[in-house]
């Protein structure tokens, strides 16, 4: 049975052309729209959607307020549209604060050729989305699976083909301290800046080591997100640039569509990289993480935070044969399990963690 899709959107083109889109993937099907975010918030009520696709900029009530309304009457994941500038980085950022899962750029000439790329976007955070979410109608079978829930318990790793649901449980009390590392490394997507935030405004103003974090985020997103952590947060959080010396208690967040590297020469210092067209994401977590790893006498400890697809797997791998350590969040806490569950079941994790569990580690700094 396709999944029911909410559509949202105050423009006739972008309707008709999202609709058409959806209408094709086969596993979706668009079972209403609506014109802005009042209309979107009985509809949604109304019709049950497995999904909602919605606007931001709309009349009567924008997107932003209908996210946090839709939310306060049921967990349903919103994939908002937004626009490749400042201020659309700053609303989509509202909007995921609002409690919207994820965001799709949109401008007119992609969706007017509806080219494969976008098709390829939409159709992999619609999969993602709803595969993650405890919808209530049937979906299909490609997208069912058994999702382990372990709250706050913390679970050690083991085995090329371990999962979440089979390793060993391990006492929080026996994890190394942060203390003892020398960076602590953040690579996240879909669900990444909820999480991110989650972690880094619970931290008091003493943490004991340089954060470098790898999210994925175009340009101008990257920029925006680092100033409204830096305002909410204790420690100092800034986009990542050119030279950066690591220094303990700031974050350094990699610039949306270029690559962050460790110097080879210099271990504190970051180096900025113009993306390479081979690499399928700008920033890249395995870049960041691979970098990290040429030196054999770093200590790092790797954090892989929710995300869909697999990007972090091959550079932890190669973090952990270099000896660092390497924390996954739980499947049960994150939004997509896609980066963290590769990484389980590759056999790199030392532990899988609650975000609860996680924010608490970092609050207590030690």
């Amino acid at each position: 049975m396709a999944i029911g899709v909410l559509v949202v959107d105050d423009s006739s083109f972008f309707r008709q052309q999202i609709c058409k889109l959806i209408n094709s993937f086969g596993d979706f099907k668009v079972i209403g729209t609506a014109l802005n975010g009042r209309e979107a918030i009985k509809k949604a009520e109304s019709l049950n959607p497995g999904l909602i696709t919605m606007d931001y900029e709309m009349p009567g009530m924008d997107g932003i307020t209908a996210v946090r309304e839709i939310m306060a009457q049921k967990s349903v994941p919103i994939l908002m549209l937004s626009s490749l500038s400042y201020d659309g980085a700053k609303i989509t950022l509202d909007a995921l604060d609002a409690g919207a899962a994820d965001y799709l750029l949109k401008d007119f000439e992609s969706f007017a050729k509806t080219t494969s790329k976008t098709q390829n976007e939409l159709y992999k955070r619609l999969i993602a989305l709803t595969s993650a979410a405890p919808a209530k109608q049937a979906a299909p079978a490609a997208l069912k699976k058994e999702r382990h829930r372990e709250g706050k318990t913390s679970v050690l790793a083991k085995g090329k083909n371990a999962s979440a649901s089979s390793v060993k449980l391990r006492r929080p009390d026996k994890l190394a301290k942060l203390s003892s590392f020398d960076v602590l490394l953040i690579g996240c997507s879909t669900g990444g800046p909820a999480a991110a935030t989650r972690l880094l405004t619970s931290v008091s103003g003493d943490f004991p080591l340089p954060i470098v974090i790898a999210l994925h985020m175009p340009e101008y997103f990257t920029d925006t997100f680092a100033k409204r952590l830096n305002s909410i947060s204790k420690l100092q959080v800034k986009e990542a640039e050119q030279g950066d010396v690591l220094r303990r208690g700031t974050v350094y967040l990699a610039p949306g569509g270029k690559q962050l590297m460790f110097d080879k020469n210099n271990r504190k210092q970051l180096n900025v990289m113009a993306h390479r067209a081979e690499l399928e994401y700008a920033p890249c977590v395995d870049v960041l993480y691979a970098s990290a790893a040429k030196d054999p006498s770093r200590k790092s400890l790797a954090l892989v935070l929710t995300g869909m697809g697999s990007d972090g797997m091959e550079g932890c791998k190669m973090l952990k044969r270099q000896g660092s350590t390497i924390w996954v969040q739980d499947e049960a806490s994150c939004v997509v399990n896609g980066m963290p569950g590769a990484v389980v079941k590759s056999g790199s994790a030392d532990a899988v963690l609650s975000l609860d569990l996680l924010a608490d580690i970092f609050k207590a700094g030690s």
